[in-house]
This record gives structure tokens, sequence and C-alpha cells, in this order.
């Protein structure tokens, strides 16, 4: 009888555990589908399907499909192209390294999307904009003397996290979180030269961090621009009890003025 009740058991933890399999796979699928179709829209618009192969054997996964994948993998957070690859195999029909090979030849197209986007946030983009930048590192510290895959455009640099090898993200936004501008660049890159290339094109007042402190040197839109002296800024969470008050240089642009504008 002990016998038959383990085995009634072990057989409905089997069936639990297919079951929630099974509606993992199906949740991730409808994910897949709905991220699909915001993809078309500017598969469409961007008119991306010239980039098919219209003579010899089609593709094994269309452009549409794989740039879809890429950006699912992106929002999934996950670690390797092997997981995702694990998920879908079934679906896509093809082996792990095609997927990998249209992942990496069609990266360019995921950064005209990226552009649209951007181009359409900027529109209708807030007067307060933010820039602020992160580093990225490509491998331990340990391991950079040995590193090559991303040697050429990496370098030793230092960040509030400490040093690190690699490369530093560079992006703006807007007081509505819209993203308006991104740039990489070697570890040990200043803020202040990125500020002036993601910026050069924005109108409004920009909050930036000390490392963009100073007036900015060379033509910040040419003669149309006014800079404001750093300034005391109380940070968002100001009801947080451990809320910091931080030195922080604004930064106002405007296409109606020449005059330099400095704070008292």
């Amino acid at each position: 009888m002990h016998f038959l009740r383990i085995c009634y058991h072990t057989r409905s933890r089997s069936s639990f555990s297919k079951i929630a399999a099974t509606s993992s796979i199906m949740k991730t699928i409808q994910v897949y589908q709905e991220l699909k179709q915001k993809v078309k829209f500017f598969y469409q618009k961007l008119n991306l399907s010239k980039y098919e192969k219209t003579k010899g054997r089609k593709l094994a996964i269309s452009i549409l499909d794989t740039i879809t994948l890429s950006i699912y993998r992106q929002a999934s957070a996950r670690a390797t192209k092997k997981s995702l690859w694990n998920d879908f195999q079934k679906i896509l029909n093809c082996s792990y390294k095609t997927l990998v090979v249209n992942m990496n030849k069609y990266a360019v197209l995921c950064l005209q999307i990226l552009q649209c986007i951007f181009l359409s946030n900027r529109k209708n983009s807030h007067l307060i904009k933010h820039t602020d930048s992160t580093d990225i590192p490509v491998c331990l510290n340990k391991n950079a003397k040995y590193h090559q895959t991303m040697k050429t455009i990496s370098s030793w640099g230092h960040s509030g996290k400490g040093l690190f090898y690699g490369l530093k993200l560079h992006l703006t936004s807007d007081l509505k979180r819209k993203i308006l501008s991104i740039s990489f660049s070697r570890g040990n890159t200043g803020d202040r030269s990125q500020f002036l290339k993601l910026n050069q094109n924005l109108n409004g007042i920009f909050v930036a961090d000390a490392g963009s402190h100073g007036r900015p040197s060379g033509n910040f839109r040419g003669s149309n621009a006014n800079v404001l002296d750093p300034v005391r800024l109380i940070t968002d969470e100001l009801s947080h009890p451990f809320a910091r008050i931080e030195y922080t240089p604004f930064y106002f642009s405007s296409s109606k003025s020449n005059n330099s504008i400095s704070s008292k």
C-alpha cells in the first residue's frame, strides 16, 4: 500500500511538471508573437523586406523572426543564445549555428529600428533631459590580459564600482524616460566629449553628473548654446530618508538665444 502511494505521488509530480513546462512554453510563444507584431510595424515602415533573399535557397529564419528573436533575447534577460535556441528549436527547425549567424548578420537592421525609435521620441520629448553613463565590462579583470573578442574597442576604465576592462555606455533620456540617443566608447573615455556628441541636435535643459562638469569645450549646437554653471540638485527620491543633494551641472540649449547664462 505504501509503495502504491509513492508511485501515485511520483506520477502526480511528473504530471504537474509537464503541465507547468507546457504553460511556460505557451506563455513564451505568446510574448514572442506580441513582440513580433511590434517589430513587423517597423519592418514594413523601413522596408526591410528588400534585404530578404529573392534568389537561391530561402533563409531558414526570416529577417523578421531574426530581429524579433534578438530583441526577445534581450528583453527576457537571457545570458546566452543557446538558451533561446533551446526554447524555439522546434518552431525554428534550424541548427544553433544558423540562428547565431543570422542574429549577428542582421544586427545592423536592429540599429535602424533603434534609430527610428529615437527620432520618434525626439519629436515629443520633454524639456528636461538627463545624460549619464555606465560601465560595460567585457570580462573579469583577471582575464583582461587574455581577452581577444572585443580587444580593439575596449580599455581599462574606472567608475563608481571600481576598476573595469571594457566599454562605456552613454545615454540621454528625457523626464518621461524616453531614450533620445546612445553611444558606446572605450572605458577610459571622458564623459564630457560624449556629452557633446549625444546632445548635438537636441534642445532643452540638460542634467548631467560630475563627469560632465564644466562648460562644454567646442561648439554645443554652434553659437546657439546657453550654459548654466553647476548648481545643487536634490534627487528624485526626496521622500527617502537618505536622499542626497548632489552637485550637478546643468546645460541649457536653445535655438532662440545666443547669450550665456550662469548662476550666481
